[in-house]
């Protein structure tokens, strides 16, 4: 049976194909690579991203997706399995006309079209709609960075106790 850690390995490694040439709205740049990371953007912990949020690494940071396992839960011995995954999406744009909402919102739609076209991941964890998806709306503060978040739920077989030792 899989686990909760292979739903999130599962959708790091589909997300990290998915967003693989994905075009950011920055105009006159070469397109950047999404980094994909688990639980949290990384701070202090190796050479390639030094310090979240300081000034000198947020090129190393920038354009991101966190993969969060948010809850998952099992109604009875015999059910299912289900698992609810955040993924957060942060870009930088210094556009001043919502390019950054642009990027976002095409990085959410991109992810899901994907989901769409195959639900399935690791072989495992099938997709179950409903798909909730929002946007920072504090830009004023945030600006040029710009943030949103994708909630999609899992449903998977489980272990189930069958008694005895």
């Amino acid at each position: 049976m899989s686990t909760a850690l292979d739903l999130l390995d599962g959708l790091i490694d589909r997300l990290g194909k998915t967003l693989q040439d994905f075009p950011l709205q920055v105009a006159g740049t070469v397109p950047t690579k999404f980094n994909i990371f688990r639980h949290k953007v990384p701070e202090r912990s190796n050479n390639r991203v030094k310090v979240k949020g300081t000034k000198e690494t947020q090129d190393d940071v920038f354009p991101f997706c966190v993969v969060k396992i948010d809850t998952f839960s099992k109604e009875e011995n015999i059910s299912n399995q289900d698992t609810a995954v955040n993924i957060y999406i942060g870009v930088k744009n210094e556009g001043y006309e919502g390019q950054g909402y642009d990027d976002v919102l095409s990085c959410i739609q991109h992810i899901w079209n994907d989901l769409n076209e195959n639900p399935i991941i690791a072989k495992f964890f099938k997709m179950k709609y409903q798909i909730d998806c929002a946007l920072n709306d504090d830009d004023g503060e945030t600006h040029p960075f710009y943030y949103g978040v994708m909630r999609l739920s899992f449903e998977s077989q489980s272990m189930q106790y069958i008694g005895g030792y």
